[in-house]
């Protein structure tokens, strides 16, 4: 016997063979009943989903770790971080490796399409409240640029300009001051999950 189930659009086809003596018996598939899964939950769809998103993560930091990436996993997202180095000093300008490693970013970033992307930028305390928004902001353009320039599209692509205002490090050394002047890339999640 051929029997036909629809369990969440898709049609499980099993075959059940009776035999009695050397006979057997079965039914024609067009003729089997079609039994329907019940629809997903909104709960249900929401889990799906953030599932799918996890996934998608993951494989984007293991693509963006094997390139040698600093990336981490956030709840905003995937953070890709561009260090002060990659910038000519008091600089927007990118160096060739700068163009290189956001070129990279860009390729992988085609296994997550749809995906909007936050640049922000940031400075340590050295110079004027005001210097540091404005080379901040222009280093954020010059990553959106280089980003435009490779297939992203602008509308995916929000630069956000911090200045010395959100430290990951202190700015009394000079290793944390390093640390402080960078460009993160975000891969947001989605806001609808």
């Amino acid at each position: 016997m051929i029997t036909k189930i629809l369990c969440r659009g898709v049609i499980l086809t099993f075959s059940i063979f009776l035999c009695l003596g050397c006979s057997s018996s079965s039914v024609d598939v067009d003729q089997a009943p079609e039994i329907e899964a019940p629809p997903m939950s909104e709960r249900q769809r929401r889990i799906e989903a953030h599932n799918r998103l996890l996934a998608e993560n993951a494989r984007l930091i293991n693509e963006l770790r094997q390139r040698g990436i600093d990336v981490r996993d956030t709840e905003r997202g995937v953070v890709v971080n561009l260090p002060d180095v990659l910038f000519a000093v008091g600089k927007a300008e990118l160096t060739p490796e700068a163009i290189t490693t956001v070129r990279t970013i860009s390729e992988i970033l085609t296994l997550a399409p749809t995906r909007h992307l936050a640049v922000e930028g940031h400075t340590d305390d050295a110079g004027t409240i005001d210097y540091n928004y404005k080379l901040s902001d222009s280093r954020v353009q010059r990553v959106a640029q280089e980003l435009q320039t490779t297939g992203i599209p602008t509308e995916q692509i929000s630069p956000r300009a911090f200045g010395e205002t959100t430290p990951i490090a202190t700015n009394r050394t000079s290793e944390g001051r390093t640390r402080n002047r960078r460009v993160e890339i975000i891969i947001e999640n989605q806001s609808d999950l």
